[in-house]
C-alpha cells in the first residue's frame, strides 16, 4: 500500500532539516576569506624580484590571522615601483631608499609631480653600496688615491654617477679631479680593469656581486674603502644614504670588511593600505629573519636594528610601527 504525507508533515520535516544544517554551519568554523596583496619587485633574474618572492614566502608561511595569498610582480624597477604604488596597482613596493626619498619630497625625476605625502616606510633590506673596485698594482687605500687616474663613473642617472658627483662637489672639485672618465657598460668593466684600460670603476651594487668578483678573481682587483670627513657629510645631509660594510671574505683577495656608504633597498607602502596587513607582512619578516636570510645571498648579513631605521626618510607606517613598538625598538 502507498503511504501517502500530508504537506504539513513535510514541510515540518523540512523546517527540521534546515534547522538543523544551520545549527551545524553555526557551530563549524569557517574559514577567514584569504587576503590578496601584492609586492612590486623588478625584473625577472633580477636581485629584487628573487627577494620579493622570499617575502612573498615568508608571509604566506608564517601563522597569521588571515591567510595571505602573495603575488610578486616583475616590474621596471624603482621608479616603475614607485609609479605603480601611487596608483594602486600595488600593495607593496621595493624601491631604492634615494628614489623613495626624491618622490617623498618631490624632488629629482618627480620633481614635475611633486611631492607624495601617502608613502610610508616599512622597513629596509640590504644596502646597495657605493663600490670602488681598483687595480691590484694600485694599492688604493681611498677615493683620494684615484686622483689624476682613468676611472669609469657610471651612466648619468645612475646611482654610482650621482655619488661620484656629490663626493666631487664634497671635495670642491669636479670631473678634472681624473686623468680621464667613462661611461662603459656593466659587462665591460672587467675587461677594461684587467687589461689596464682603467685604473678602477665605481658602482653601486648589492653584495655579493659578479660584477666585483669576477675582476676580484681574474686580476686580484682591490675593493677600496670609502670613508672620511665627506663621507660622514653625505651621510648626514642625505637621509637616504647609511653607512655599511662591504663583508670580508666574500671576493677572492679581499678578506676583511671594507667600509663605505650607500642607499639601500627598501620597502614602502601607502597611508591607506590596511595596518593589519602591514603588520603581518613586518611580522612575517622579522619573526622569521634568520630564515629569511637564508633565502638570498643578498640578505645574509640584514640585522633587525638597522632595518628598522637605515634609509627610512618617511613616516613609518602604523602597521609596521605597531610591530616595532611591541618589540621595544621603538619607543614612540
Amino acid at each position: 500500500m502507498v503511504q501517502r504525507f500530508s504537506s504539513g508533515f513535510l514541510r515540518f520535516g523540512l523546517a527540521i532539516i534546515l534547522s538543523g544544517a544551520a545549527a551545524i554551519s553555526q557551530a563549524t568554523p569557517q574559514p577567514t576569506p584569504a587576503a590578496v596583496v601584492s609586492i612590486g619587485a623588478g625584473g625577472v633574474g633580477g636581485v629584487y624580484y628573487a627577494v620579493g618572492g622570499a617575502m612573498c614566502r615568508m608571509l604566506s608561511r608564517a601563522i597569521l590571522e588571515i591567510p595571505y595569498i602573495c603575488k610578486v610582480d616583475a616590474t621596471g624597477g624603482s621608479v616603475f615601483n614607485m609609479n605603480a604604488l601611487k596608483t594602486g596597482e600595488l600593495d607593496f613596493a621595493m624601491v631604492q631608499s634615494d628614489i623613495a626619498n626624491h618622490a617623498y619630497v618631490g624632488d629629482a625625476q618627480f620633481a614635475a609631480v611633486g611631492p607624495y605625502e601617502p608613502l610610508r616606510a616599512m622597513f629596509s633590506l640590504h644596502p646597495e653600496s657605493v663600490t670602488i673596485v681598483a687595480r691590484k698594482e694600485l694599492e688604493a687605500k681611498g677615493f683620494e688615491d684615484l686622483q689624476g687616474k682613468r676611472v669609469n663613473i657610471g651612466h648619468p642617472g645612475s646611482v654610482a654617477r650621482a655619488a661620484v658627483d656629490q663626493l666631487l662637489d664634497a671635495m670642491g672639485t669636479d670631473y678634472e679631479f681624473f686623468a680621464r672618465t667613462t661611461e662603459l657598460r656593466a659587462d665591460e668593466l672587467t675587461e677594461s680593469l684587467c687589461s689596464g684600460r682603467i685604473d678602477a670603476f665605481i658602482l653601486s651594487v648589492g653584495h655579493p656581486s659578479a660584477s666585483v668578483q669576477d675582476p676580484a678573481a681574474l686580476c686580484g682587483a682591490q675593493v677600496v674603502p670609502l670613508t672620511g670627513e665627506v663621507v660622514d657629510t653625505l651621510v648626514d645631509t642625505f637621509p637616504y644614504y647609511a653607512k655599511v660594510d662591504i663583508p670580508g671574505g666574500i671576493y677572492t683577495d679581499n678578506p676583511t670588511n671594507v667600509p663605505t656608504y650607500g642607499v639601500l633597498s627598501t620597502v614602502v607602502t601607502r597611508a591607506d593600505v590596511d595596518e593589519q596587513h602591514v603588520y603581518d607582512m613586518t611580522k612575517a619578516i622579522f619573526g622569521g629573519l634568520d630564515n629569511f636570510k637564508r633565502l638570498h645571498p643578498a640578505l645574509e648579513y640584514l640585522d633587525k636594528q638597522r632595518m628598522t631605521k637605515d634609509g627610512l626618510s618617511m613616516p613609518v607606517h602604523p602597521g609596521a610601527l605597531r610591530y616595532f613598538r611591541e618589540q621595544g625598538w621603538m619607543k614612540n
